[in-house]
């Protein structure tokens, strides 16, 4: 698809429904051996050994075994996947299953080691076709192109972005969220939030990017919150807002992948890197800094965001980051990595698509308001 002139990149198929992850059985039936990944909570869901009993015998299924996803991890999983003579692969889980298991579907015939892919080489040849079913409602990486490795050694955090790693069939399943924590749903939906945010502002939005990001803002806001309650109380999720929070998720991850985003991802990259701190609390602490510090350059945006809300879009953040319970981590703790955090925030393509030109000095005042002493 073809928007003024750029290229706009959406999933191929998208299902949505409750109860229709279970439909991948049937999709998969005629399509050979396949490879499902898979994090340990879904284990625990009933719906498991139902889509274990009709993907087996030809559907592998394999235990992500945690943590933000590593170059190591690619490398593993294909190389499972090509012991198994695997023809599709499919994620279930987070943004950290989807993102591996989409680098790995689409480095799958590559001939270089993952390292170079992440260093900007592209693939020589187009991978294996790959199924995102996402169980949280946050990351959007179900309809990116890109997929966010650390390596391991030297702990940089780089996206991993191709046209081709775009999923060929996502489900969206709200049932699917039941179990989560309270945190889990908390983090994960202000990182959406942040990416809606950061990408109706970005200098690469589209009137089409836009659109998606405002719907996304708006939905979030209102499902965000009692999705949580629920989560918090221990009550049944109401389908109708677990749902609408899962699709927001997907509507911001259409917008971001095809307009770019802003200085939160450009350092929460490297904060989450360094500290071992998960992606979406790093941009849940920092949004409201992003937000003060892009405030005239989000004009009029910040304006319509406010009165389509009915109030100050910055104090709407802050109070949902207080009524969540949102821990700030970094209070107090020195600042290791101090200029290699600087370094990769600056040339973060994140940050150059930030409204306003970020500059050191900027960097320095989100890490100084980050880190300030407890």
């Amino acid at each position: 698809m073809s928007f003024l002139g750029k290229t706009t990149h959406l999933p191929k198929m998208t299902w949505i429904g409750t109860g229709r992850l279970l439909d991948l059985a049937s999709f998969v039936k005629s399509k050979g051996p396949g490879l499902l990944v898979h994090g340990a909570s879904l284990r625990k869901k009933p719906v498991f050994k139902e889509l274990q009993k009709r993907v087996e015998p030809k559907g592998f299924f394999y235990p992500y075994p945690g943590g933000e996803p590593t170059l190591e991890h690619i490398r593993h999983l294909i190389h499972y996947a090509k012991k198994k003579k695997t023809l599709w692969m499919a994620a279930i889980g987070g943004g950290s299953i989807l993102d591996v298991t989409k680098a790995s579907a689409g480095l799958y015939r590559a001939e270089q080691d993952p390292e170079a892919y992440q260093l900007g080489a592209i693939p020589e040849r187009t991978g294996l076709p790959f199924y995102a079913i996402p169980t949280t409602a946050g990351s959007g990486s179900e309809a990116t192109i890109n997929a966010v490795i650390t390596n391991e050694k030297t702990k940089d955090k780089r996206s991993i972005r191709q046209s081709s790693f775009m999923a060929d069939l996502v489900i969206l399943d709200a049932s699917l969220l039941a179990g989560c924590s309270a945190e889990q749903i908390a983090w994960s939906g202000l990182d959406a939030l942040t990416q809606s945010i950061e990408s109706y502002v970005s200098r690469g939005a589209t009137p089409f990017t836009r659109g998606m990001a405002f719907q996304a803002l708006t939905r979030i806001l209102e499902s965000l919150p009692m999705v949580y309650r629920d989560t918090l109380t221990k009550t049944n999720l109401d389908m109708a807002q677990a749902e609408a929070l899962l699709e927001a998720s997907y509507m911001a991850g259409v917008a971001f992948t095809n307009s770019g985003l802003g200085i939160v991802h450009g350092i929460a990259h490297p904060l989450g890197a360094y500290f071992g701190v998960p992606h979406g609390l790093v941009c849940a602490l920092c949004l409201p800094l992003a937000i003060e510090l892009n405030h005239a350059a989000m004009e009029p945006a910040y304006t319509l965001f406010s009165q389509t809300i009915g109030g100050d879009l910055l104090e709407r953040i802050k109070g949902l980051l207080i009524a969540m319970k949102v821990p700030n981590v970094f209070l107090g703790r020195s600042q290791d990595h101090h200029e290699k955090i600087i370094h990769y925030t600056l040339e973060s393509g994140s940050s150059t698509m930030n409204p306003k030109t970020i500059e050191r000095a900027d960097v320095e005042w989100m890490l100084g308001k980050l880190f300030e002493p407890a």
